[in-house]
């Protein structure tokens, strides 16, 4: 026959030993959760960046209708990081329209008088945000710390648009 004590001691042992194993149970759940939860964020930004691209190139071509179409980039839409937050642009003839923060770097890069050396034809661009659209595209990208997303609306031909779909990891 056991003492009372050594009764206690077992019935602690017992306690210790299911505790421990509710806790690995708990820490297994946890890492799956956060594995989990990992993934839906993935899939969050994955998914607002294609409906940001996609309400970008519907918001510019909006604005493309009723106007003349003009040959080469017609509109562009850009996703971008400034300061570890997500910065968004989007450009359609006269039109612009992106993050305050994103604006507030361009117009920086504008005032310290920013270029752009172009290859193919030559040619030396100075940032802005009307016109060319390449240098509004240039001053943009420039503007951010890292772009991650540029969407192009490309006329080759009157009436002929091509998409050139998103570019990540620019």
């Amino acid at each position: 026959m056991l003492s009372d004590s050594a009764v206690r001691r077992l019935q602690v042992q017992m306690q210790t030993t299911e505790a421990l194993a509710r806790s690995h149970d708990l820490a297994g759940r946890l890492r799956r959760a956060r594995f989990d939860n990992e993934q839906l964020v993935s899939t969050t930004r994955d998914l607002l960046r294609l409906c940001w691209a996609d309400y970008a190139r519907t918001w510019a071509e909006r604005g493309l209708r009723g106007t003349e179409r003009r040959k080469g980039l017609t509109w562009f839409a850009i996703e971008g990081v400034i300061e570890g937050r997500t910065v968004r642009g989007a450009w359609s003839p006269g039109h612009l329209k992106c993050s305050p923060l994103l604006e507030s770097r361009a117009r920086l890069l504008i005032e310290l008088d920013e270029t752009f050396l172009l290859d193919d034809p030559p040619a030396c661009l100075a940032a802005s945000l009307d016109e060319p659209p390449v240098a509004v595209a240039l001053t943009l990208m420039r503007a951010c710390d890292r772009t991650v997303v540029v969407q192009l609306g490309l006329t080759a031909r009157a009436g002929q648009e091509s998409r050139i779909p998103l570019v990540p990891g620019l």
